[in-house]
């Protein structure tokens, strides 16, 4: 698959090797449940504000998410706190 930015000089750290033109081999995952069944509770939005600093900080530049997990707003804001820092650009993830 393709992917659209990044460039040379992209971060080669924990998300995997980053050539120009690769989606990372490794991502981080923005699902946090506490069990598998009918007791399972969803606490995906709680914790997604401290999983995406910890994710970029740590060289991920995947981030996976999904409607279920309902953490969008959460993920957005962090995602617009780190582009507006100037610490990357949108087109340094794929989202």
């Amino acid at each position: 698959a393709r992917h659209y930015g990044g460039g040379e000089g992209s971060s080669t750290s924990s998300g995997g090797a980053r050539e120009v033109g690769m989606i990372p081999a490794m991502g981080c995952g923005t699902a946090v449940f506490t069990d598998i069944g009918p007791n399972q509770r969803n606490l995906s939005h709680e914790h997604a504000r401290e999983i995406i600093p910890w994710a970029v900080d740590a060289g991920y530049r995947l981030i996976d998410t999904a409607y279920m997990y309902y953490n969008q707003p959460e993920i957005g804001l962090e995602l617009k706190s780190i582009f507006g820092s100037g610490e990357l650009k949108r087109q340094d993830l794929f989202i």
